[in-house]
């Protein structure tokens, strides 16, 4: 949004019409590239699978639950309470994937209890 904003401007504050334009022009086109793939961040699950489009990427990959070989959820300890500090997800294809945070910890509790009915392996790893 603000390359958007900054190409208005450079077309306002340039006096040379045809070079504020081109530049306003390429400054926008940035903006929008970048729109759209911020725009492609999001993952979610359904009943039979796990889907996840990473950030700055325009294509999706799909999971079913079996394809899950494991879940670590790396715990930290502080102040004698123990919060997640990340999770990692482990499939059969040898793709990682590894969240430290975000509204992935949100559904975590209840994708890891799927791929453990799916027959997959869950463990909490404390941290020292």
């Amino acid at each position: 949004m603000v390359l958007l904003a900054a190409a208005l401007f450079i077309a306002a504050i340039i006096e040379q019409p045809l070079k504020s334009w081109l530049l306003s022009c390429a400054v926008a086109a940035i903006g929008l590239v970048a729109i759209a793939l911020s725009i492609g961040d999001y993952y979610y699950m359904t009943s039979e699978r796990f889907t996840y489009n990473p950030p700055l990427s325009l294509v999706s990959s799909t999971y079913t639950w079996d394809e899950f070989e494991r879940v670590e959820e790396r715990l930290h300890q502080q102040d004698g309470a123990s919060s997640i500090e990340s999770v990692a997800y482990y499939f059969h294809d040898g793709s990682v994937l590894e969240f430290s945070g975000g509204r992935i910890f949100e559904m975590h509790s209840s994708l890891a209890r799927r791929v453990e009915t799916a027959g997959g392996i869950y463990t909490r790893i404390q941290s020292p």
